[in-house]
This record gives structure tokens, sequence and C-alpha cells, in this order.
């Protein structure tokens, strides 16, 4: 279906599939062996190069789940242990920047999770006599 819209696929690393389509670029971790989690999941965070991922675990599956949360490009992996899923984040993240490189792109930049608001010397003189 992704060729039918004309969308660039292309083999990463391991089992990661690339896919590009519409500016818009993923790196997916397969197979994942639902498309959901049970109500049961645990949730974490995990960081590399700024690049941060929600975690989850899947206890029918025995199986960790992540996504880069951070950057409107989609980036996915997973591991059977932690140790595992840490490997699968960094190796994931590299070969994004990999993808990115080999198609002569930037990759988009992690959002900081700051939010910058510019005041007038009276707004912000108003703001702090209160």
């Amino acid at each position: 279906m992704l060729r039918a819209f004309r969308a660039e696929l292309s083999e990463g690393s391991g089992s990661r599939v690339r896919i590009a389509l519409n500016n818009v670029r993923a790196v997916f971790h397969r197979p994942h062996p639902r498309k959901e989690t049970d109500k049961g999941a645990v949730k974490s965070m995990m960081q590399d190069k700024g690049y941060l991922a929600r975690i989850e675990f899947d206890n029918e599956a025995n199986i960790f789940h992540g996504e880069v949360i951070n950057i409107p490009d989609v980036i996915t992996f997973q591991g059977e242990s932690v140790e595992k899923l840490k490997n699968a984040f960094v190796d994931s993240v590299e070969d994004y920047l990999k993808f990115c490189a080999a198609r002569g792109e930037q990759p988009e930049e992690p959002f900081s999770g700051r939010f910058t608001v510019r005041l007038s010397p009276d707004q912000h003189s108003f703001r702090h006599s209160r």
C-alpha cells in the first residue's frame, strides 16, 4: 500500500524498515506482536542524543516497545530485555541519522520542551507587581 502512494521504502539495520512519504521519514522496528498494549503496560522514558522515547512493556507478549516522541518523524524499536531495548533504541536512532544522511536531508532536531514567551517591559513589570 505504501508503494501505491509512492513512498520510498528501504531496509535499515537489523529488522528495521525505513519509509519516506510526503516529507515525513520513519524508521520502524518489525515485527510487533500486536498493535496495542494491554492495561498492565508499564510506561517509562529513555533518552539518547537528545531523542526522547516513551517505553511500554507488554505483559502478554513479554516485550518492551519504544517510540521516539520529540520529533515529527517516526522512530520505533523493541527488545525482550532492558539491555536489548537500550541497544535497539541506540541502533534505531543511529539508523534514523544514517537514513537522513543517505537521503541528503537533515534529521529532525528534537524538541527542547521549552516554550519561550517575549513580553514587553510593561507586561513584565505588570506580571511581577501582582
